[in-house]
């Protein structure tokens, strides 16, 4: 496995707390591993004459642990060699992966497998971004409904529909994901566990909305932490390494969920 990465701000937090928006900067050519030969593909993949497959992964710091995990099983599954790159940004706002994609057109238009997320924050959203996820103001955001989440929602399609296009709408395994809740203790302990939790909630209806109507599949990333019914506390649960980042028990689970969907291409709207 060789992994292309870009450098990470030294700040990530969940929705872009604290890191100035999450701007990201542009991507390094730095590499790690060894480079892999291009070899001839396994028949049966669903990415025919590509080896090595290339995976892009595009999160905040939710996607810490995640994408080498999710590689590695792509790997063992497509019978091919993965590439991972690595566009993982701590407290990356999704208003900021436009600018990151057209800035390496050529590296989408590489990608046979994409992952995306970037956070509601300075992008779209009603929602204060602190008010959730910040202990020192915890209170009630006040977003009740999908239809408060369209701004950013639509955002998100337009990404999609932005990395369809430099892909020429070949074959490409799409992967839209929400965010976790590493703090529902907490917001049991403030008094707006129903608030806080029924705005990500509906946040997460508007992504998957988007990615379905985008060509893209949708896996939650609330429900792999949290739980089907989202009460589960994923820091008592093993899932969280410190206050809110992925543990490698988190990454493994999310890796694997975004395994259980399987790696054949959606389709382009």
């Amino acid at each position: 496995m060789r992994t292309i990465t870009i450098a990470v701000l030294g700040c990530a937090l969940l929705l872009g707390t604290g890191c100035a928006g999450g701007t990201a900067p542009p991507p390094s050519t730095t590499t790690t591993g060894e480079q892999t030969a291009t070899t001839a593909s396994p028949a049966g993949t669903p990415f025919p004459g590509e080896n090595p497959v290339h995976l892009l992964y595009i999160s905040d710091s939710g996607g810490w642990e995640t994408a080498e995990a999710y590689t590695a099983i792509a790997e063992e599954q497509l019978g091919v060699d993965v590439e991972l790159v690595d566009w993982r940004v701590g407290g990356l706002p999704l208003r900021n992966v436009p600018a990151l994609i057209a800035a390496n057109p050529d590296v989408v238009a590489h990608a046979e497998i994409v992952v995306l997320f970037g956070s509601p924050a300075l992008s779209g959203a009603k929602m204060d971004q602190y008010v959730c996820v910040d202990h020192e103001v915890l209170g009630d955001p006040g977003v009740y409904t999908v239809a408060d989440w369209d701004p950013y929602a639509a955002l998100a399609g337009d990404v999609v529909d932005s990395i369809w296009e430099l892909r020429d709408r070949k074959p490409t395994a799409i992967r839209m994901t929400d965010a976790y809740i590493p703090l529902t203790a907490d917001w049991e302990e403030h008094g707006v566990f129903e608030p806080c939790m029924t705005s990500f909630e509906t946040m997460s209806e508007a992504l998957r909305g988007a990615a379905e109507a985008h060509g893209a599949t949708f896996v939650s990333s609330l429900d792999t932490y949290n739980g089907p019914d989202h009460r589960r506390d994923a820091r008592a649960a093993g899932l969280i390494a410190d206050e809110i980042h992925p543990s490698a028990a988190g990454g493994k689970a999310m890796a694997e969920a975004l395994a259980a969907v399987g790696f054949q291409p959606g389709s382009a709207p």
